[in-house]
């Protein structure tokens, strides 16, 4: 079984799709992603019932071909995953509130606009109530200052919990110098993977999921 080398500990919308790209081209490995959970099956069950029925979850076999986790369920599990896997690098990635919260509302228009796929499908059935289950849980309603103060909650409680020098606070705007020198590996010569996944990138993945 392989070890997970980089926790990532930001919440969603904070640059995780291109985090997610940068520590697989670093690493040389998988990073795990809510991509991977509402791409693969038996993650997607496994998840499902550890958000909507509280069933235990084997964290060692859902990170077990990762070298890297990065957004949302693995951000809320940042302490279990810290214990799990001592010797991990921590990353939280960061940006500014405000635009934070509008990316999130964005994330939560375009999840209401696919209900209807879930009639169709049951992988976006299963993955909508597992988001779901999430965000009631960790962030409640969609609502401006309710959501960012439980952001700057969840940043304050990483920044607390995880020993400084174990830990970068990381916006994907700065590129790759602060985040190799903290894993001490070499720059790529290639740019750094800015990946913006729009509304319009997500409904074309839930369109895949339903012709699936």
């Amino acid at each position: 079984m392989g070890a997970v080398k980089v926790i990532g500990a930001g919440l969603s919308r904070t640059g995780t799709m291109s985090m997610r790209a940068a520590l697989e081209r670093l690493l040389g490995g998988r990073c795990h992603h809510m991509e991977v959970v509402a791409r693969d099956t038996v993650q997607l069950e496994h998840w499902h019932g550890w958000a909507k029925r509280d069933l235990p979850l084997d964290l060692p076999a859902m990170y077990a071909d990762y070298v890297a986790c990065v957004d949302a369920p693995s951000c809320f599990l940042w302490r279990e995953l810290i214990e799990l896997y001592p010797d991990a690098k921590v990353v939280l990635t960061v940006r500014d509130p405000e635009r934070w919260f509008s990316s999130f509302a964005a994330l939560d228009r375009t999840t209401r606009w696919a209900r209807p796929l879930g009639l169709v499908s049951k992988q976006i059935r299963r993955f909508l109530e597992l988001t779901d289950a999430i965000i009631e849980r960790e962030l409640g309603v969609v609502e401006h200052d309710a959501n960012i103060e439980t952001f700057h909650r969840h940043n304050e409680a990483v920044r607390a919990g995880v020993p400084a020098d174990n830990l970068l606070v990381f916006n994907v705007a700065q590129g790759w110098a602060p985040l190799c020198e903290f894993l001490d590996v070499p720059i790529p010569a290639e740019p750094f993977p800015h990946l913006n996944e729009g509304v319009a990138s997500i409904r074309d993945k839930f369109k895949e999921f339903a012709r699936s």
